[in-house]
């Protein structure tokens, strides 16, 4: 996945990651440390993204393909909805 400030014309970051599908959402934490992108093929993920240092905090399976994110208002807690279901995650400690 790449990163771009389309407004100054460049690519800001590049991540790689053991995850194929398509991202059907980004979303940046309130504090704009990190970035979700969510989706993927019939097992789904969700990867956390550095958003400044650049690099993959955590990719995870979700069992189903995310076709949308949902985030607490300070980012404790996720619903993704997929294919069949909603799914909550609590990301607290």
């Amino acid at each position: 996945m790449e990163l771009f400030d389309w407004a100054a014309g460049k690519r800001l970051a590049e991540y790689e990651g053991d995850k194929n599908g398509i991202v059907n959402h980004l979303e940046f934490a309130p504090d704009g440390s990190w970035l979700l992108a969510a989706g993927g093929a019939n097992d789904g993920f969700l990867f956390f993204l550095d958003a400044g240092g650049k690099k993959a905090l955590r990719a995870d399976k979700v069992g189903m393909h995310v076709h949308d994110v949902a985030a607490t208002e300070n980012a404790d807690g996720l619903i993704a909805a997929g294919h069949n279901k909603l799914v909550v995650f609590d990301m607290k400690g």
